[in-house]
């Protein structure tokens, strides 16, 4: 069945095709004010009145009806003056108890050509009786029809073998449908009544669309989430009572569209909007700190809601750095003029800083010739340490393919250490400065200066490097460094396992045995082993080292054990 809404007054807008609805009820006016009403109209306008008959049978004819109806409503739509007459009519006392019948009837003569129906309920709401109980059913002395209106035809809930029921407002959710009959009697009821369902026009529906839209969103997108959705549901309660009030004074204003999907739709919309700003604000935070922390320190400052400000900064448990610095820096610099020395110092960095990033590091400052990158994960640090030496060796074989592609050579010397440090601003209100501090930092700065003594180039703490097995590396000794209080233990990366050649093999091995003999005091046959390493090996720094300081202790006891610590000075 199909679903009606309104009823037509006068089809197509033709003043001469009245509906049934209006000849049921100007049929009905005709005949219980038509006398009142005449005498009212020969006061207001006798020429009016004299065309008409004096007596309303005359009128109940097919033809002399629709002319009637046809008079009457060119005179509403087209005759200004008449508006006035009407009122004129109304206030004339001659009309007397059938002013209320006769102002309905008047009505509806300046309504649209259809109108929307005003249903009383769901189908059956008016009483409805079959032919059956008139006829000699039980109880038929209790109808009583006088001062009624009488509508016969099918009825859908006497004939369900029929389907000439249609859909209204309350079919759902029984999904029932209201007979053909049933609708005239509830077009006839509007119309006496004057009770028809007022509906604003589509443009006032839109502009209530528009404004639900725009309070929704805006609350939404302006309150945390819990009270938008909060005040959501009150405007909501306020909007639906206000529906509600202005049904019952026969106004319609749309509200399943409002409430069941506007509503819903214009929540969703926002969550979205606010999800979308709210991830544009990690992203923007994620790639302003990326640059400064560490990658998964950031992961960690947004899921706690950090906000970037000067005051933040991270302790950073156990982390490992990197500090690099260049050779032979200081000859380069006087030998440049300052903008061609910053230039071939981006073009040298420009191989790096890719390096870091790729194998999970951050550079966290860089000073003329010298670079300090930092990891950070204290979930996984056998995965750190793996990532720095294999950083410290790409960046090692990145200087030296820039070192053949350049005249100037710069070698460089790598210093490895880990351990807790703070990442921070560091500065006063003049000026600040983001960076690693703490005695992790200051510690892989000396080891990188250790390889000046030791002639190395990447040297790491063995606390590190014990933790893989992944890379080819040889103990170097203890030494207490410069500034420090506590020696270190040093190890030399020299590659990883499956770049390891059988001379750098042979060299850890025997600069093993070389060392044991060191610390047994045993510098005569120490500094044998280290000198037939340096025959093979001839640019072995670490042998050089200690082969010069067991000369430097033969003039001690033949055998003597020497645990103490390697002190290293400035240079």
């Amino acid at each position: 069945p199909s679903t009606v809404n309104q009823f037509w007054l006068f089809a197509g807008g033709d003043p001469n095709q009245p509906s049934f609805p209006v000849i049921s009820f100007t049929a009905y006016f005709l005949k219980h004010a038509y006398r009142e009403f005449l005498m009212a109209l020969r006061r207001v306008d006798p020429e009016l009145a004299a065309n008409l008959p004096a007596d309303s049978r005359d009128l109940l004819t097919n033809e002399a009806m629709h002319d009637f109806l046809a008079r009457f409503r060119r005179l509403a739509l087209e005759d200004p003056g008449f508006s006035k007459q009407r009122d004129e009519i109304l206030n004339t006392p001659a009309i007397g108890d059938h002013r209320a019948l006769i102002a309905s009837w008047l009505k509806f003569l300046y309504d649209a050509d259809s109108i929307h129906f005003n249903h009383y309920g769901p189908p059956g709401a008016i009483p409805t009786i079959s032919v059956s109980q008139l006829l000699g059913g039980a109880g038929n002395e209790a109808f009583d029809f006088s001062g009624k209106v009488v509508f016969v035809g099918f009825a859908d809930d006497l004939q369900p073998q029929k389907t000439l029921g249609f859909y209204t407002f309350f079919s759902k959710p029984q999904n029932l449908t209201i007979s053909t009959v049933e609708l005239a009697a509830t077009a006839f009821a509007n119309l006496y009544e004057n009770s028809k369902l007022k509906v604003f026009p589509l443009g006032f529906h839109w502009v209530i669309l528009l404004a639900w839209a725009v309070l929704i969103v805006t609350w939404l997108t302006n309150q945390r989430i819990r009270y938008g959705i909060m005040a959501s549901l009150l405007f909501s309660g306020a909007y639906f009572a206000l529906v509600f009030l202005a049904f019952t004074s026969n106004l319609w204003i749309p509200y399943c569209t409002v409430l069941f999907v506007q509503t819903p739709f214009a929540a969703f919309c926002s969550i979205w909007w606010r999800y979308a700003v709210s991830h544009h604000e990690r992203e923007e935070i994620y790639r302003a700190f990326s640059y400064y922390v560490p990658e998964k320190m950031v992961d960690k400052m947004i899921e706690k809601g950090v906000v970037p400000g000067s005051g933040i900064a991270f302790e950073i448990p156990r982390g490992a750095c990197l500090f690099a610095d260049a050779g032979q820096y200081t000859k380069l610099a006087e030998s440049l003029d300052p903008m061609s020395l910053g230039e071939l110092m981006n073009r040298y960095y420009g191989g790096l800083f890719p390096l870091v990033k790729r194998h999970g590091g951050l550079v966290s400052d860089v000073v003329g010739d010298a670079m300090l990158a930092i990891w950070a994960d204290e979930r996984d640090f056998s995965g750190v340490v793996q990532s720095v030496c294999r950083c410290a060796l790409s960046v090692q074989a990145e200087v030296e393919r820039f070192n053949r592609e350049h005249a100037i050579k710069l070698p460089i010397r790598i210093g490895i250490h880990s351990g807790s440090f703070r990442l921070g601003n560091v500065g006063s209100d003049e000026h600040y400065e983001y960076r690693a501090i703490g005695d992790t930092v200051n510690t892989a700065s000396r080891i990188e200066n250790l390889n000046k003594k030791l002639g190395t180039r990447i040297l790491v703490t063995g606390e590190m490097i014990t933790q893989t097995g992944l890379f080819l590396t040889r103990e170097l000794g203890s030494f207490l460094l410069e500034g420090k209080s506590r020696a270190v233990l040093i190890h030399e990366l020299l590659c990883g396992m499956e770049d390891a050649t059988e001379q750098r093999r042979r060299l850890c091995a025997e600069f093993a045995g070389g060392l044991k003999r060191y610390r047994l005091g045993a510098y005569g046959e120490a500094e044998e082993v280290f000198e037939g390493i340096l025959g093979f090996y001839p640019s072995d720094g670490p042998s050089r080292f200690y082969a010069d300081l067991c000369r430097q202790q033969r003039g001690h006891c033949a055998v003597a054990m020497n645990p103490q610590p390697i002190r290293i000075g400035k240079d």
